[in-house]
């Protein structure tokens, strides 16, 4: 079952000794057919058997605001997993500091999350986990990767035609995989699960090891 699939993905995810585990978003979902809810008691303590020593950091999807935030992110805390709302952590690696910056997704554009954004330091690298690509369009220019999940990489990839749907008012080259553009990095995962239908066509579930350097 769906539980059995996380277990193993968490152990698949622990035997790779990540130093840094970033979840970005929809942990509770609606709207498949057939489908049905599996409550936070059920899933929290699974990813909370993720190993990091830098620590885990999630932000909310928008399915988590239709369920309730603050319950999902009520979830995670006696798992010590930091769910981030509009929020910045700094971590210390190797000698350096490192910006965290959470910007979840209630399908708002909030002027909360474009002042955290425009106050990204240029002169420290950053990570910006933002459930919607449609974030990326407001991360400015330097050593800062974005983090994205919410459009399941498309779900349905046709052969010729490419990717039909994303769910998001982000390009559609940015549903899925690496983008390098105008000096800005993003990396958008199909992630686990599916939305509407319990299907994937030419876009497998996957989660994302990221080995990330200074070029």
């Amino acid at each position: 079952n769906g539980l059995d699939h996380l277990r193993r993905v968490v152990a698949t995810v622990n035997a790779e000794k990540p130093d840094l585990v970033l979840l970005l978003g929809d942990f509770d979902i609606n709207s498949i057919a057939g489908g049905h809810k599996i409550d936070e008691p059920l899933w929290t303590p699974i990813l909370g058997d993720l190993h990091a020593p830098l620590g885990r950091f999630a932000v909310l999807g928008n399915h988590d605001y239709i369920y309730g935030e603050d319950d999902v992110a009520a979830a995670f805390r006696p798992r010590s997993i930091t769910v981030l709302d509009h929020e910045r952590r700094t971590l210390a690696f190797e000698g350096h500091a490192l910006d965290i910056v959470g910007v979840p997704d209630a399908h708002l554009l909030r002027d909360e999350a474009r002042e955290l954004l425009a106050g990204l330091r240029g002169d420290r690298p950053g990570i910006v986990l933002a459930h919607d690509p449609m974030w990326f369009a407001h991360v400015p220019v330097g050593p800062f990767l974005t983090l994205s999940g919410h459009t399941h990489g498309g779900q349905i990839r046709l052969p010729g035609i490419g990717i039909l749907h994303n769910a998001s008012t982000a390009p559609m080259h940015w549903s899925h995989g690496l983008t390098v553009e105008n000096g800005r990095t993003l990396y958008v995962s199909a992630g686990l699960g599916t939305s509407l239908i319990p299907l994937r066509i030419g876009v497998p579930p996957e989660f994302a090891i990221l080995d990330v350097n200074g070029a």
